[in-house]
């Protein structure tokens, strides 16, 4: 089952004990509630929502079988309880991919991830294909709100993940060559066939962001709509505040991402977003990706802006996703992803929409 008129919006709790996270989702989750009048669905163990919430919800559970015991309707958000804590907030990722009017579950299964989190990939991939039915049975209980029809789930083959997708609505489809690093039996020619399937007309191939473990494309390029694109943009001259990666690092990227600009700009308008110079911070083995503003969220009418305590950049990036975005007239919202970037993501990396 799908949505055809409204949406809701998944999120899942991080680990309590990383506690600066833990608190980022406080406000990210006020931030939402209070921004959105669609519906919040947020994962977590019973341990993980009594502490978001204070101990207290305002709604007992929802007791129409023993299978949705699990949510707790608590104005626009639904709670759901899972047995144990889901181990990945990056949600993004291994959740089905939305084409059209059909899902597609790929496999989850990160070059990047060490061996010992393999098995995690394993477990993930199972959460991610139960997320359209979960979000379906949400909508039943707001058949006032929400028009349902039926669509299958379609597994497929291959390795892919969630942020090496976006798509413009309309048959085209950016991912970078990682997916051809990871599914080495597969041809772009292939890989195009096999997604024309689903109503793919096009798929473009950009090479990897130089430094960039994950290989995605949602932190370089954006669609605006069928037509225009976002793509990442640098300073034009090195500077050295805040730990900035080095001069010749700096380089490469820059002429990485203008080769980006230049190659969309054959099929589409270009509007090039600045980014601060990346910063050589790891955590959890992943580089951190402080200072990007392309992997905004756009939900509803609202448009989620990162945010870093960067005045001049942090303004710049508000004003020009607004002026891009003019013909949807969003609200501008801004979060602070100073906490957040340091593992290695932003604001479109830790949501899904169904």
């Amino acid at each position: 089952m799908t949505i055809t008129n409204k949406k809701i919006l998944v999120l899942v709790l991080p680990d309590p004990k990383k506690e600066q996270l833990f608190e980022f989702y406080k406000e990210l989750i006020r931030l939402f509630r209070t921004n959105l009048k669609e519906k919040i669905l947020v994962f977590g163990s019973k341990e993980q929502i009594l502490l978001i919430t204070g101990g207290c919800i305002t709604c007992d559970c929802l007791e129409s079988d023993e299978s949705t015991k699990r949510f707790v309707q608590d104005g626009n958000v639904y709670w759901y309880f899972s047995d144990t804590i889901v181990p990945d907030i990056w949600i993004r990722d291994y959740a089905p991919v939305h084409l059209h009017d059909h899902y597609l579950k790929f496999v989850y299964n990160p070059s990047y991830f060490y061996k010992c989190e393999k098995v995690m990939a394993d477990d993930l991939n199972k959460f991610g294909s139960k997320l359209p039915s979960l979000c379906a049975t949400i909508a039943s209980y707001d058949s006032d709100y929400f028009r349902i029809k039926d669509v299958e789930l379609i597994p497929n083959n291959l390795i892919l993940d969630g942020g090496n997708c976006v798509y413009n609505g309309k048959g085209d489809l950016i991912m970078t060559r990682r997916v051809l690093t990871d599914n080495p039996s597969f041809t772009e020619t292939q890989i195009e066939n096999d997604l024309k399937k689903y109503n793919v007309e096009r798929v473009h191939f950009i090479e990897c962001e130089p430094g960039d473990l994950t290989g995605h494309v949602d932190g370089v390029v954006r669609f605006v709509d069928t037509d225009s694109v976002i793509v990442s943009d640098l300073p034009r001259s090195y500077v050295t505040d805040g730990n900035p990666i080095s001069k010749k690092e700096y380089l490469e990227d820059l002429a990485y991402l203008d080769k980006v600009a230049a190659e969309m700009s054959r099929y589409y308008k270009v509007t090039r977003l600045m980014n601060c110079i990346p910063c050589k911070e790891v955590k959890e083995g992943m580089p951190s990706a402080f200072g990007n503003y392309t992997n905004f969220f756009l939900f509803g009418n609202c448009l989620f802006v990162p945010q870093y305590g960067i005045e001049a950049n942090d303004s710049n990036a508000c004003k020009t996703l607004s002026e891009t975005f003019r013909s949807q007239n969003p609200t501008i919202v801004k979060v602070d992803c100073s906490v957040l970037s340091s593992y290695g993501g932003i604001l479109n990396c830790i949501t899904w929409e169904f």
